[in-house]
């Protein structure tokens, strides 16, 4: 009885899990379809099956330059993602690990500072980002992204918890330098939080549309977001070819969230280490 138990509990929780795995799914299935029917199909109804117009919609889309705001994205989101990792890996480590004067004092900026919404300095960081002329660059998306505090914070506290102090004792004891410490002995211990973190960082690079907006004025400089926005005419809006646009925008993602899932959930729970 025991045994059929745990078979009919381990059954319901399979039913019950591919049914919240379809409910997720569901919604860029429906994507994809109302991707391949025409505008007009669009407003008849909900559209449960594929469409004849995939190969007209997509024929638009690469027609509206669709490709280029493809690498443009490419071009924002992997570098501030890897630069974000970097510096914000060894300022959260240099917190946790060293003892220096202003150490409580940054601690305590960096807490404070998690509390103010991120638009609220949106007005002066485009004045900021014309000062340095850097409107229509892709420098105001890379080089403040170093300085993101939210993951200053992840591996501060992620430090803390699973770098042990005396294996970094032991490493300074056999003559090792600090900068080999970190990137042979802590960073190893920071892989899947690393691994986590760049996973959102990315995703926020890539659907990022406020910042874009403001900064890229130029048709070649349009990120994914702005391009999908921007498609059609002054008098049509080309709905189709825009959802078919998010659909393809969405497969990087995937695509990343695939060879990284090993160890997006084991990095959540690493980075969610109290002090």
């Amino acid at each position: 009885m025991r045994v059929k138990r745990k078979l009919l509990e381990k059954g319901i929780a399979y039913v019950v899990l591919g049914l919240f795995a379809v409910s997720t799914l569901f919604p860029y299935y429906c994507m994809l379809v109302m991707g391949t029917h025409e505008n007009a199909e669009l407003f008849s109804g909900l559209k449960l099956w594929f469409g004849q117009s995939l190969c007209a919609n997509f024929t638009r889309l690469l027609e509206s330059d669709y490709l280029r705001s493809f690498l443009n994205s490419l071009l924002i989101a992997v570098p501030a993602t890897l630069l974000t990792l970097l510096s914000s890996s060894m300022g959260g480590y240099a917190l946790a690990k060293y003892q220096f004067r202003a150490r409580k004092f940054l601690i305590s900026f960096v807490y404070i500072t998690l509390m103010l919404p991120g638009s609220l300095g949106t007005i002066a960081w485009v004045w900021e980002m014309k000062q340095f002329d850097w409107i229509n660059t892709y420098w105001p998306f890379i080089i403040p992204a170093m300085g993101n505090t939210y993951a200053v914070y992840w591996f501060l506290q992620l430090s803390k918890g699973a770098i042990p102090n005396e294996i970094l004792d032991s490493a300074r004891v056999d003559g090792a330098g600090e900068f080999r410490i970190f990137f042979q002995i802590a960073s190893p211990h920071l892989r899947a939080g690393a691994t986590s973190l760049g996973l959102l960082n990315f995703v926020g690079a890539w659907n990022s549309y406020l910042g874009p907006s403001l900064i890229l004025k130029r048709p070649k400089l349009y990120t994914v977001p702005i391009s999908i926005a921007t498609m059609g005419s002054q008098f049509r809006s080309e709905y189709s070819t825009q959802i078919l646009g998010m659909a393809v925008a969405t497969i990087p993602l995937l695509i990343v969230f695939a060879c990284t899932s090993k160890y997006f959930i084991a990095g959540i729970a690493g980075g969610a280490v109290k002090e």
